[in-house]
């Protein structure tokens, strides 16, 4: 493929060709309890619908992420996998001391500008352990999971998936297996 085409490609897909949930896109999100899968036909009860309204994707209900009382899921979206390895696991996320520094800078620039004293988190190291929760989690798909990076393939090192929060940075390391 020539210099450029893979974005050209990429670009031509639109809005609605893609899932992430920041992008602008008119499809809405709904939660559904599904009732039985006959065949080649899923069926839902309590989505917030209307009759005939076509459902594009179907996603597993995950606990520790998602909040609907009494909702029930499979194992292995559990917050600590019964069966198996735990599906969303990354096996370790560490945090340069600027990437720290940057997260903690970043807590108090947001509460110079708050308006009320009421507060999610007490203090600046809360907060990071959010942040370090949150990316002990990993969202990709499946198939995204088991592609090999090509900075792997290529033997480099640091094969983990590198983020950066600010001048400083971070590595995210795939768990074993």
């Amino acid at each position: 493929m020539r210099p450029g085409a893979e974005a050209q490609r990429r670009a031509a897909g639109g809005a609605l060709a893609t899932r992430s949930p920041h992008r602008p896109c008119p499809v809405g999100l709904s939660v559904a309890r599904v009732v039985a899968v006959r065949g080649r036909t899923l069926v839902v009860e309590g989505a917030d619908l209307v009759d005939g309204t076509p459902v594009l994707d179907i996603k597993p209900y995950v606990p520790f992420c998602d909040a609907v009382p009494g909702a029930g899921a499979p194992a292995w979206v559990a917050p600590e996998a019964q069966e198996g390895p735990e599906a969303l696991a990354v096996g370790r996320v560490h945090l340069d001391a600027a990437a720290r520094a940057s997260i903690a800078a970043a807590w108090q620039q947001a509460q110079a500008r708050r308006r009320r004293e009421e507060r999610l988190y007490d203090d600046a190291e809360a907060f990071l352990q959010l942040v370090l929760a949150t990316l002990t989690r990993d969202i990709r798909s499946v198939t995204q999971r088991q592609k090999v990076p090509r900075r792997r393939a290529r033997g480099q090192r640091g094969a983990g998936r590198r983020g950066g929060a600010g001048a400083g940075g971070g590595l995210l390391e795939d768990p074993p297996g």
